[in-house]
């Protein structure tokens, strides 16, 4: 999975954990052993109710003309 982003009017409903839950299943299914990911703080509480840990910090880098 690349990117999860729930509409504004959803969130706060479990549609974002519903949809990362059934990603790492499918991949579990798939024999991965491990998961990581990049996050925003807004998907902080989701990652860490489905066993998530933090490990590091990172660095956004943005271009603008």
């Amino acid at each position: 999975m690349f990117f999860v982003d729930t509409e504004v009017a959803w969130r706060g409903r479990g549609v974002g954990t519903a949809m990362t839950a059934a990603a790492l299943r499918a991949a579990a299914g798939d024999g991965a052993q491990r998961a990581f990911l990049d996050s925003s703080a807004l998907g902080l509480s989701i990652y860490r109710r489905l066993g998530f840990e933090k490990v590091s910090e990172g660095t956004l880098f943005v271009r603008e003309d």
